[in-house]
Order: C-alpha cells, then structure tokens, then sequence
C-alpha cells in the first residue's frame, strides 16, 4: 500500500525514465499478496512512459539484506522486543544499548540504505525519542540525517482500532545527511483520517534535551513550545541537587511467597500504586493485591519509615495525568516499609532522609500541571522511568 501510494505521487509530479522498486518482506502470508501487486505495478509500463522493475527480497531485512543504496525508504517496521544476543542484535551492535527492538533497527539501516539526500518515512512507536534503551539509536540518526516533519496521533485507538497497539505512534520523515536549517514541523490529530491536524514550526536544537541521553521533546502546541524554552533555561535537575528517584524493589511476581493481603506478625506495609490516588496517599489501599511483605529474610527490600513522595510508574495514555503522585509522611508505629516495583520514589544519593519540607517541595514540583504537561512532551509511552524523573529540569529549593 505504502509503495503504491509513493509511486501514484511520483507519477503524479514527474515522469521519470524507470523506477526501481524493492519490497522487503518474509511474512509467509502476506508474499502471495505482494507478489500480485507487484505484477500489477509492472503492468503500468503498458499505460505509462516510465519502466517500472519491482524485486522482492524473502530473507531477513536486518540479517540478511545487503543492496545498492535508494532514493526514497518508506517503511512500516515489525515492533518487538528482542534480545541482546539475537542475530539482528548482534548485526547492529553498534546502536544497541539494553534491551533492542527491531522497528528502530530497521531505520538505522533503512537509513543506511539512503542516498545522500534520499528522502525516508517511517511509521514507527514513539520511544525512540527518549529512554535509555534508545540513545545510540538517537545519537546514530540525529548525525545522519535531517527530521523535516512528525505527525503525532493524540489517540492510538482510533488510529489503530483493530490492534493491539500500546506504545503512541508517529509518522516521521526527512532527508539524509544534516540540514543547515533544522526547522520541523511537528503535526497532530485526533484520528486516522488527518483530519483537525494542528501543527507547529521548531527548530531542532530547541527541542533536543541538554543532556548527554539528547531526548527529543515534542511539542503539540504553541503553549508548550513556550514552556519547553522556558524549561531549557534551567540547568538544575534533581540528580544535580542531590536527589535520586528510584523504583520500588518488589516484583510482585518473583516474590509471592514473602507477600500477604492482610497483617502477619513478621509482615511490614508493602506501598504499591493503588496507595497513591488522586494525589494523596492512601493506606490500605481499596484493592485485592497484597499490601504488606515479610521481609525477615531479604532486608535489602525494606526501607527506613522516612518521609518521601511516590510516583506511579504506569498510568493510561488517555488519563488526565502522566505524573500521578503523592507526598508520603511516616504511618506511624511502623520502623521499616517496603515499595512494590511499580511504583518510583524519592531519596537522597548520599543515603539520607528527606525532611517533611523537601518531601512538599518535591510534591509541589512533579504534581504541578507544567511539569505533567513537560513530562508528556518527554515521554509518548504510559511509563514513568525513574531516570525521567531524575533528569527533570527544575529551580533549586530555597532553604
């Protein structure tokens, strides 16, 4: 469909001498039907001055491919997470940090593919942009090529009803090689169809993040762009100030045995997202999970009953909020408490306790409008990743 689409507008503006077009696929059910539409391709010879070549490659496009550079690479790559020592990883070491995932494997290497001021488009999720996982990707492309547009679609379900589709997804294109005038434009819409699309003109430096990670902040609307300059103007985080977001350490699943709904003797109070709601902290908490862990034999997944706040790490793409939060202050009578995995909290990094007013301070930054609206423009996904939180620019504390 893609190609079809891309060939439709080429004939549409110019008429070159020939056209040389190759898919890549090796889904078993789908080359029956590609293999059709490129007879069909072919066929246009007979109705238009232009020769049309059409080749298909079966094999495994990261692995196995090797060809000639392109003019144009439009792609809509597989999205899965793979492993380290998988093949595709291995080919592609060179861009792989942490855990890998196929579709920004394929860019780089569609990218690759590129003629010097080839044009691309790729239809792909949006983490690429920021995370850990991604920053050799995003330090690979952002010195190869040029981003000249990104069109975001504000809600995935009407994009992709029928899918099971949970990151946000994006279309993006450009030109390889890097341009003098890095200006993008940055589009959206509410449906499939682009229609009530609204869009905004950045530069490119104003919306990579000063850190060494280089996030890519995506702005949707003027007011937005306005708080991401004012926010590039701050130049301390909560790393820089001393403290550090860190997640719970009980995975709920590899510790079932030590986990208990109700109070025992040995048990102590397990906090888990469900404490956090509506930007209080609730306990117990109105949910069937267990809320309290026996820690007797693993003292490493308890912590000292000390004040902090409590960040949900998970949160629907459509809720009101991404940064969901609360202030903690001490249950009383209770020494040690314990944090489920999904949820991230906040100390110092020389192990010190947080006071009740750092605790307030902190609260009054992340559960903020502006720093939700911020954070949206960092992050597509649902998650809230503890180093997110850390790289937070944010205005020192007056003590």
């Amino acid at each position: 469909m893609l190609a079809v689409m891309m060939l439709r507008h080429i004939l549409e503006v110019s008429m070159p001498e020939s056209i040389e077009i190759t898919f890549v696929e090796n889904d078993k059910d789908i080359l029956p039907i590609l293999h059709s539409v490129s007879r069909q391709l072919i066929e246009l010879n007979k109705l238009q001055a232009v020769k049309i070549v059409c080749a298909i490659q079966e094999d495994n496009f990261i692995t196995d491919f090797s060809s000639s550079s392109y003019d144009i690479v439009i792609c809509n790559p597989p999205y899965a997470k793979i492993t380290k020592k998988s093949r595709e990883a291995e080919k592609m070491a060179y861009v792989v940090y942490g855990q890998p995932n196929l579709y920004a494997l394929f860019a780089v290497k569609a990218v690759s593919l590129l003629n010097e001021g080839g044009q691309y488009v790729f239809i792909t999720p949006r983490s690429w942009t920021s995370g850990n996982y991604f920053v050799k990707i995003r330090e690979f492309l952002f010195n190869t090529i040029t981003i000249r547009k990104i069109h975001l679609f504000n809600y995935r379900e009407n994009v992709f009803s029928n899918e099971d589709i949970l990151q946000e997804t994006m279309i993006w294109s450009g030109s390889k090689g890097k341009g003098k005038e890095e200006i993008i434009r940055i589009s959206t819409s509410e449906n499939d169809g682009f229609k009530e699309t609204s869009s905004i003109d950045v530069p490119f430096f104003e919306i990579v993040s000063h850190n060494e990670d280089k996030y890519l902040l995506l702005p949707l609307k003027e007011e937005d762009y306005e708080l991401l300059k004012s926010m590039n103007g701050l130049r301390d985080t909560f790393d820089s100030l001393g403290y550090v977001f860190r997640t719970g350490p009980v995975v709920e699943f590899r510790k079932q045995e030590l986990l208990s709904p109700t109070r025992t003797p040995q048990a102590i109070p397990m906090f888990r997202a469900a404490n956090v709601k509506d930007g209080k902290f609730v306990f117990p908490a109105n949910t069937e999970k267990a809320q309290y862990i026996d820690t007797t034999k693993e003292p490493l997944l308890r912590f000292e009953n000390t004040p902090t706040i409590l960040v949900k790490r998970l949160s629907a793409k459509e809720e009101k909020r991404r940064l969901q939060c609360c202030a903690y202050i001490p249950i009383p009578s209770e020494p040690y408490v314990s944090l489920e995995n999904h949820v991230n909290y906040l100390t110092k990094k020389d192990g010190g306790s947080l006071t009740e007013d750092e605790v307030s301070w902190a609260f009054s930054v992340i559960s903020s409008e502006k720093y939700d609206r911020y954070f949206r423009m960092i992050n597509g996904s649902t998650q809230v990743n503890a180093k997110d939180l850390n790289m937070l620019p944010v205005t020192r504390r007056l003590i």
